[in-house]
């Protein structure tokens, strides 16, 4: 909080957060590049089944890069939204990244907010 020189009243800073609402879940999903996206994207059908390159592959048509990627794993997994599983077949290690039930209903809300804004107002 901040007091202006002028007549004393109380400002409140809005470049920092009060300390209640910092390290809460839904400031590490905002803060995110591209969080939202990464959550819809595992939702899609196309990219059930892709491993951790072939997501990374899929999201950088879309923009996202690699370091994003990286980073929305860490945090979704700490969020306890999504899940990894590490599959080895022979010498080749495959991680797959899928949602957990949390991750899918978080998923599924982005969707319809996508789907919200995506869809043209009806005229009266």
């Amino acid at each position: 909080m901040v007091i202006s020189k002028h007549n004393l009243i109380p400002i409140f800073d809005i470049r920092k957060p009060s300390m209640s609402l910092q390290n809460t879940p839904f400031n590490a999903l905002d803060e995110l590049k591209a969080g939202l996206r990464f959550l819809s994207t595992l939702l899609e059908e196309e990219t059930a089944g892709l491993d951790r390159k072939g997501l990374i592959e899929h999201l950088n048509k879309q923009g996202v890069s690699q370091n994003q990627v990286y980073k929305n794993i860490k945090t979704m997994t700490e969020l306890g939204l999504i899940e990894e599983t590490e599959i080895q077949r022979g010498n080749v290690k495959s991680i797959y990244t899928t949602l957990t039930p949390k991750g899918r209903q978080v998923a599924e809300y982005v969707n319809k907010i996508k789907q919200t804004l995506t869809t043209k107002k009806r005229e009266k």
